[in-house]
């Protein structure tokens, strides 16, 4: 890195100075690939904004070289900044429905009672009620599953009484004469 000079900015009114904030607009003005969202005013209303209330501080650096080359690299700090506060914000975000599959997960296979639909968020709301009428299906279906299985033993026992029964029959039925 010889022959590179860097000016940090490393608070708000630093980063707000005029002749910072006048070489940073030339800086832009000359860049073919500067955004409006560079803009000191644009940068400067977010962290007002937004910067503020999640106590955002400012890592500025305007970086120089001897050949006269310069370039501003805000961004080189921000952006994982940036990307950890989205995967902050995600994840908390996704925490309800991380909570309702470990809920769903952790049931046994038996277990068809209803899940919990209260101090869910309004987006899962719908998942659980779907989830509630599917385990009510599948109850209503294992309870006709086990009548039957109840129905064919009962049934399984009369025919073999019955037969047993009726072989030592002395009537002319049961014996097969007439």
């Amino acid at each position: 890195m010889t022959g590179w000079h860097f000016q940090w900015r490393r608070d708000w009114n630093a980063v707000w100075d005029p002749p910072f904030v006048a070489q940073w607009t030339a800086l832009l003005a000359g860049s073919p690939h500067a955004n409006v969202y560079h803009q000191p005013a644009l940068v400067r209303a977010w962290a007002e904004t937004h910067g503020r209330a999640l106590g955002a501080q400012p890592l500025f650096a305007l970086a120089s070289h001897a050949s006269g080359a310069r370039t501003l690299l805000p961004f080189v700090v921000l952006i994982p900044v940036f990307g950890l506060m989205i995967w902050f914000a995600v994840g908390r975000g996704l925490r309800p429905l991380f909570a309702m599959s470990q809920a769903v997960a952790k049931r046994q296979p038996d277990a068809l009672s209803p899940l919990a639909e209260r101090n869910l968020p309004q987006e899962l709301q719908p998942l659980a009620g779907s989830l509630n009428a599917l385990l009510a299906r599948l109850g209503a279906g294992a309870r006709i599953v086990m009548v039957r299985v109840e129905t064919d033993g009962r049934s399984r026992n009369q025919r073999r009484d019955l037969a047993r029964f009726g072989g030592g029959c002395t009537s002319p039925a049961g014996s097969g004469r007439a």
